[in-house]
């Protein structure tokens, strides 16, 4: 008997457990979903399989073989698809015909048709599809959002590491990209469409436990920076990363052990979102790259209507003739500011628009990205540095006003006299400024960034263990900084503090716990670091608007 069809294997078993239709001697399915489906129907209502009723597939599904009985199904179908598509693309490619391979189908035995008693079945395809299983529980990262959602290189860089635990199988990967990804900025339509660039640059190597150094270029000859230093023996799989006919890199995938490389569907998803990202990103500094261009023929910027560079040389030279005639000298103030985002989001255009606002009765322009230029007429330089700090404070100010409460960035200054209306005079003087400027900032921000990679690398592993006894005093101390500045950095990095980020790590894990086990409360709260459940649950109560128990109500549901 041939069944096919939306829910004709519950409909069948239904018929014969009724006695509607006369019980057969065998079901052969069209595809092993039907034939595990009619199997359950059966032996839930007490006709054994295979010993009342023989039933196999047909399309050589591996979740078949995990089903009690496992079904027979027929095999060596998906080799045949990949064998055609390979064919398929080598003509594509090379406008020659393929030898057609032709792979062998076999009976793929299983004890739902009872010819062998004892079966046994295979182990390390067993454990891949309990992997492929558990990676399902990681759909609800969106992890396809986050990545084409980054604005910089290092902002893409941690979202792709945040999201990389949907890969567990491997011991690490490392993401190479092309020197020339971003593509010509001049002619969008030349890009890579063959090969690799001679260096590559490597955005991120990720290990399960703690990342390598990246952000560095290297030899595309070496393959991977980690083969070109001592290493213990591995199996890498390379995976190209390309998008809208443009290659972007490559994925070096590690794996301790030939037996835990596993390329599935999640694995290709999450390349394609990886290319996606990087696609994405391009597009958007090639925006960013066109308003430049567009602003430098101005004199001022198309988004805010702040005088530019070009716009302020002119507009001071002019200013310098009016100071002077009112017996004042013309100085100017290049002011800067870092880090230039606070957590993701990017202060470029938040700065410019108070500056606007509070320099509107002066000569002021941005000469560069996070680069401020003020001309200050005074009678002298005590008389400046007021002004100045006067300007830093009602910055601070705006900038509280819209961000509320969270950790200022900080600023660095440089002055410098405007001598003449000469307008090569004032260029070179505001070009030589803002170098000063640049060297200074440079200076101060030295301290400020050595601690930056080792508190992402502490934010990626709360967000990889959150259980464990996270104490700030033990977090500065592991970093070599007080507890005060582990504090304000990592509020300046992210717009959250510590504890909370700890807590909302905690709280993603309980959830992920409730919607895909059976684990019961008590035990949930001591897998995500909560010494009794009744923490985890005020917490979670208070994160989630949900109790735990109407959550995994909720989530069952929805699986549903």
């Amino acid at each position: 008997m041939d069944i096919s069809g939306k829910n004709v294997p519950h409909q069948l078993g239904i018929d014969i457990i009724s006695g509607k239709i006369e019980k057969p001697d065998a079901v052969v399915c069209c595809n092993d979903v039907m034939a595990v489906s009619l199997t359950e129907v059966l032996t839930s209502n007490g006709i054994r399989v295979p010993e009342d009723i023989k039933v196999t597939g047909y399309d050589g599904s591996w979740d078949s073989a995990l089903n009690f009985p496992s079904i027979t199904t027929i095999a060596g179908r998906d080799k045949q698809f990949g064998a055609d598509a390979v064919c398929r693309l080598y003509e594509i490619i090379t406008n020659q015909k393929a030898e057609q391979n032709v792979c062998r189908q076999y009976v793929r035995f299983g004890k739902s048709c009872g010819c062998f008693e004892n079966l046994p079945i295979d182990h390390h395809l067993v454990d891949m599809i309990e992997r492929s299983r558990e990676k399902r529980q990681y759909l609800p990262t969106d992890f396809i959002h986050r990545m084409s959602d980054s604005a910089t290189l290092t902002e893409l860089s941690d979202n792709i590491d945040e999201v990389g635990h949907i890969l567990g199988d491997m011991e690490g990967m490392d993401i190479c990209l092309c020197s020339d990804w971003q593509g010509d900025m001049d002619n969008p339509d030349n890009f890579r469409q063959f090969g690799y660039s001679d260096e590559m640059y490597l955005l991120l190597s990720k290990r399960f436990g703690d990342n390598e150094k990246a952000h560095y270029t290297f030899k595309t000859s070496d393959i991977l920076p980690m083969l070109d230093s001592k290493h213990e023996s591995c199996l890498i799989v390379l995976t190209s990363l390309h998008c809208s006919g443009q290659i972007f890199g490559y994925i070096g995938s590690i794996y301790a052990e030939c037996r835990r490389m596993y390329i599935d569907e999640y694995y290709a998803g999450w390349c394609d979102s990886v290319s996606n990202g990087i696609k994405m990103l391009q597009k958007k500094l090639y925006a960013e790259y066109i308003r430049k261009q567009i602003e430098n023929i101005s004199e001022t910027s198309l988004l805010t209507g702040m005088l530019n560079s070009r716009g302020f040389v002119v507009k001071t030279s002019e200013a310098f003739e009016k100071y002077r005639t009112e017996g004042k000298s013309c100085y100017l103030l290049m002011l800067t500011y870092y880090p230039s985002e606070i957590g993701s989001t990017s202060l470029e255009l938040i700065f410019e628009k108070i500056m606007m606002n509070l320099c509107s009765h002066r000569v002021c322009a941005k000469t560069r990205e996070e680069t401020f230029a003020v001309i200050i007429p005074a009678t002298d330089k005590e008389e400046v540095s007021n002004t100045s700090q006067n300007l830093i404070a009602a910055l601070e100010s705006g900038f509280r006003d819209h961000f509320g409460d969270v950790t200022l960035p900080e600023f660095a200054v440089y002055f410098s006299t405007i001598e003449s209306s000469d307008i090569y005079e004032i260029e070179k003087n505001v070009y030589e400024s803002g170098q000063n400027l640049y060297e200074k900032r440079k200076a101060q921000e030295d301290s400020y960034m050595d601690y930056r990679q080792e508190i992402y690398r502490l934010r990626r592993n709360i967000t990889a263990e959150p259980q464990r006894d996270w104490n700030i005093d033990d977090m500065a101390h592991g970093i070599g900084i007080s507890r005060s500045h582990l504090q304000r950095l990592y509020k300046q990095f992210f717009s959250v503090s510590i504890k909370d980020d700890v807590i909302t790590a905690r709280i993603k894990k309980a959830m992920q716990l409730l919607a895909n086990t059976n684990m019961r409360i008590q035990e949930i709260a001591e897998h995500c670091g909560y010494n009794n459940d009744n923490h985890l649950m005020r917490q979670f109560k208070e994160k989630t608007g949900k109790t735990a128990m109407q959550y995994r109500k909720e989530a069952r549901l929805h699986e549903k």
